[in-house]
């Protein structure tokens, strides 16, 4: 139970987040995807099964609050706590150097399927040079929240 309270409390936080920082920062398209750093997280850390569950409903939360293509954030993010969840008891997740380029091999997969879903639906074809620094985004960004997942969920003792 009290994992089920703390997955709930994490979510609210880092669509909060999210939220906030889209206010602070005019710039929103260097953006980095705090769901997507939070089911890396729970791949890596806690298990496959939960990594993939937790992709259906944070991909169902972020098309609920997108509405570009209803569906997209759903596959992609179930699609890598499916894929990075393979990774768990695999390697060791504690090393900075298999955290970094989880993050940097799970930003730019996101950002490939993405984009080739909406091409193929003729929605958005435009490549643009920001895409190029979403992933440095997403690596800044994610290797910090990692540590403050590591420790949070150390400290209740969930992992």
């Amino acid at each position: 139970m009290k994992k089920f309270f703390t997955v709930i409390f994490t979510i609210c936080s880092l669509v909060l987040l999210d939220i906030i920082y889209t206010k602070i920062f005019f710039y929103t398209l260097l953006k980095p995807n705090f769901l997507l750093i939070y089911i890396l997280f729970v791949a890596l850390f806690i298990g496959h099964t939960d990594a993939v569950i937790l992709g259906f409903i944070c991909g169902m939360l972020l098309d609920i609050l997108n509405l570009k293509l209803f569906g997209v954030n759903t596959f992609v993010l179930m699609t890598i706590g499916y894929i990075f969840g393979f990774l768990n008891k695999r390697i060791d997740e504690t090393l900075i150097k298999v955290q970094i380029l989880s993050l940097f091999l799970s930003s730019v997969f996101f950002l490939f399927i993405y984009y080739i879903i909406l091409s193929s639906f003729s929605l958005s074809k435009s490549f643009s040079y920001h895409i190029f620094f979403i992933p440095l985004f997403d690596i800044i960004f994610g290797y910090l929240l990692l540590k403050i997942f590591v420790w949070y969920y150390k400290l209740l003792g969930i992992i």
